[in-house]
C-alpha cells in the first residue's frame, strides 16, 4: 500500500528515473547471472557426463553458452549505447532472454534428470534452486524478468520429483515448492525495497538538484541586479552632474541669451534624468504586475501617424529616413501598450542607423498582422541576440551615450509582448542591418476611423489645493508652480498639519496631492483619507511618489487613487491637475 501510494503522488520525471535506475541495475547484475550459468553448466556437464548421453549434455551445453553470449553482447550494446532512453524496449529485450534461458534450466530438469540415480537428481534439484536463487540476488529490481527465469527454471524439475511417487522425491518436490513460493514472496517484498531505495535517493537527487538551480539562479539575479543598479547608477549621475553644473553657471550669469541658452541645456538634462527614471519606473510596473491590458478593436494607422509625428525630427537630425507603410488593418490589442512597444522598436532602429533608412511595415499571416520595423543600421552578432532584451544591455555603446538609448527598451518590449500574449521575433547580422517582427491579433470587427484627435482639458485656475509633502524644497517648487497657475494653494507635511491648516484657514480643497511616503511611516493615502472624512466630502486625489518598488506600486494602485512618479515634467503636471480638477482621472 505504501509503494502504491508513493508511485500515485511521485511525479513522471521521477517515476521515468526510476524506471531507467531499475533497467540500469538488472543490466548490471547480469553479469553476476553470466558468470553463474557458465560455471554451473559446465559443472553439470561433468558430474552428468556418466550418466547422461554425451550428445544430449553437449546440445544442451553448447545452446545454453551461445545464449548466455548473446545475453552478454546485449548487455555490452546496453552500456555503450549512444544515448539513454527507450528502457522499456531493453526491459524486454532482457526479458526474452532470461525466458528462454529459465526454459534451457528448466529443460535440465527433465533432459538431464538421469532415472534411478537418486543421488544425481538431488544435486541437479539444488543446482537449480540455486540458480532461482541466484536470479533472485539479481533480478528482483525488475520482476518480470525475474519470474520469466524463476519459474520456468524450477517447475519442470519439481513436478518430475513428483512424479517418481516415493516418499524421499515427494518430500523434496514439497521442499521445492516450499523454497518456490518463499522466494517468489521475498523477491516481491525485495523489488519493493529497492523501488523505495530509488525513489529515496532519486527523489533527494532531484531535491538538490532543485537546489543547486534555485542557488545559480539566484546567483545570477544577484549578478544582473548589481549589473542593473551599477548601469542605473551611472546613467542617473551623468544628468544629475550636468545639473549641477548648469545650475552653478545660472547663479553667475547675466547675459539673457546665455541664461536661455543654459536654461534649455537644463531642460534636456532633466528630459533625460526623467526618461531613464521612467523607463525604469516601466520595469517596475511590469514587474509589480500592475499593468493591464485592455484589449479592443483599433486602426493600427493613428499609431503609426503619432510615431511618424515625433519621430520623423529624429530621423532627419540624423539624415536617414524614417518611413511608414500606411495601412488599414484593423487589431484587436491594448493600444496604448502596442504604441509604447512600436515607439521602443522604432527608436531603437533609429539611433543604432548611421545612414540608409528606417521602414515600418505591415503584413497579414493567417488571423495575425506581423509589423517589421527594418533599418540598415550596425547589425547585432548572432551570438548577442540572446542579449539584447536584458536590462542596459547595449551593444556599440560602451561609453553610455544617451543618445543611442539607455538599454531598457528592448527589455521592457519582451515584457509587454509577453503581458499581450504576442511574440517579437529578430532577425540581425552585424553590417547588415536588424528586422524585428512583431505579431499582433488581427481584430475581427470593423472600426470607424478616428476624424477628430483627442484635446487636453482647458486649464483652469482659482481652485484650492491641499500638498501634503514633508520634502520641503519639492513642497515649496510645488506650492510656487501651482499659484504661478493661479491657484489657490494650502502645503503641509503631515496628516496632522493638514487637518490643524484646514481648521484654521476654514477651506475646503478642491484637489489633494499628496506624497505617497510621509515622515513616521505614514503614507498619503491615509493622510488624504483623513482629511477627506474629516471634511465628508469626496475630494479628488492625486498621489506623488519617487518609489518605484514594486511592492509599493502595487500598494498605491489598490486604492484607486491616481499615481504619478517624480521627477514629473512641469507640463505633465499641468495637465493632470487640469484632468483630476475637470473630472477627468485618466492617468
Amino acid at each position: 500500500m505504501q509503494d502504491k501510494s508513493a508511485a500515485a503522488t511521485e511525479n513522471a520525471p521521477l517515476r521515468q528515473r526510476i524506471h531507467a535506475e531499475t533497467i540500469d541495475q538488472l543490466y548490471r547484475q547480469s553479469r553476476l547471472m553470466q558468470l553463474l550459468t557458465l560455471l554451473n553448466s559446465g559443472f553439470l556437464v561433468y558430474l552428468l557426463w556418466e550418466v547422461i548421453a554425451h550428445e544430449i549434455l553437449l546440445t544442451w551445453l553448447t545452446l545454453l553458452v551461445t545464449l548466455t553470449l548473446a545475453r552478454s553482447l546485449l548487455g555490452y550494446r546496453y552500456f555503450n549505447r549512444n544515448q539513454r532512453g527507450n528502457e522499456s524496449l531493453w526491459a524486454a529485450r532482457y526479458t526474452l532472454g532470461a525466458l528462454i534461458a529459465g526454459i534451457s534450466w528448466g529443460s535440465a530438469g527433465i533432459l538431464l534428470y538421469p532415472p534411478d540415480e537418486t543421488a544425481y537428481q538431488a544435486i541437479l534439484f539444488f543446482l537449480l534452486t540455486g540458480m532461482g536463487a541466484g536470479a533472485y540476488v539479481a533480478n528482483t529490481s525488475y520482476l518480470t524478468a525475474f519470474y520469466a527465469f524463476f519459474i520456468p527454471t524450477l517447475v519442470p524439475v519439481i513436478i518430475r520429483f513428483f512424479l517418481d511417487s516415493d516418499k524421499l522425491h515427494i518430500t523434496i518436490g514439497i521442499w521445492g515448492i516450499a523454497f518456490f513460493l518463499s522466494f517468489l514472496y521475498f523477491a516481491r517484498k525485495a523489488h519493493h525495497e529497492q523501488i523505495e531505495a530509488f525513489r529515496l535517493r532519486l527523489h533527494n537527487q532531484l531535491l538538490l538538484d532543485e537546489l543547486v538551480l534555485r542557488h545559480n539562479t539566484a546567483e545570477q539575479a544577484n549578478l544582473s541586479k548589481t549589473k542593473f543598479l551599477a548601469a542605473a547608477s551611472h546613467d542617473l549621475r551623468q544628468p544629475l552632474f550636468a545639473l549641477g553644473l548648469y545650475t552653478e553657471m545660472l547663479e553667475s550669469e547675466t547675459d539673457i541669451n546665455k541664461i536661455r541658452e543654459i536654461s534649455t541645456l537644463i531642460k534636456q538634462s532633466f528630459f533625460s534624468l526623467k526618461g531613464l527614471l521612467d523607463a525604469l519606473l516601466d520595469i517596475s510596473r511590469l514587474d509589480a504586475g500592475v499593468v493591464k491590458v485592455h484589449k479592443e478593436s483599433f486602426h493600427l494607422q493613428e499609431v503609426f501617424d503619432r510615431i511618424l509625428v515625433d519621430y520623423a525630427p529624429m530621423a532627419i537630425d540624423k539624415n536617414i529616413t524614417l518611413r511608414i507603410v500606411p495601412t488599414t488593418a484593423v487589431v484587436y490589442s491594448d493600444p496604448s501598450l502596442v504604441e509604447r512597444i512600436l515607439r521602443n522598436l522604432v527608436s531603437n532602429a533609429i539611433n543604432y542607423t548611421q545612414e540608409g533608412a528606417v521602414l515600418v511595415g505591415l503584413k497579414r499571416t493567417g488571423n495575425h498582422y506581423t509589423v517589421r520595423v527594418c533599418d540598415s543600421g550596425i547589425g547585432i552578432p548572432q551570438s548577442e541576440l540572446g542579449n539584447i532584451f536584458q536590462e542596459f544591455h547595449q551593444l556599440a555603446n560602451p561609453e553610455r551615450d544617451r543618445e543611442k538609448g539607455i538599454g531598457l527598451g528592448l527589455s521592457i518590449v519582451k515584457r509587454l509582448l509577453e503581458l499581450l500574449e504576442e511574440n517579437i521575433v529578430v532577425n540581425s547580422a552585424p553590417g547588415q542591418g536588424t528586422s524585428v517582427f512583431v505579431s499582433l491579433q488581427q481584430s475581427n470587427k470593423s472600426v470607424p476611423a478616428a476624424t477628430i484627435s483627442e484635446q487636453a482639458p482647458e486649464v483652469i485656475g482659482g481652485a484650492s489645493i491641499l500638498i501634503i509633502e514633508d520634502d520641503h524644497e519639492v513642497c515649496r517648487s510645488m506650492h510656487a508652480f501651482l499659484e504661478g497657475l493661479g491657484h489657490r494653494v494650502l502645503s503641509a507635511d503631515s496628516e496632522d498639519e493638514a487637518l490643524r491648516l484646514l481648521l484654521r484657514e476654514r477651506v475646503e480643497p478642491d484637489l489633494i496631492i499628496s506624497d505617497y511616503r510621509l515622515r513616521n511611516d505614514q503614507n498619503g493615502v491615509a493622510a488624504a483619507e483623513a482629511v477627506i472624512t474629516y471634511l465628508d466630502k469626496k475630494l479628488p486625489v492625486m498621489i506623488i511618489t519617487g518609489d518605484t518598488a514594486p511592492e509599493r506600486i502595487r500598494e498605491a494602485n489598490s486604492h484607486g487613487y491616481r499615481l504619478l512618479h517624480k521627477p514629473i515634467a512641469p507640463q505633465e503636471l499641468k495637465l493632470a491637475v487640469a484632468q483630476m480638477l475637470t473630472g477627468d482621472k485618466a492617468s
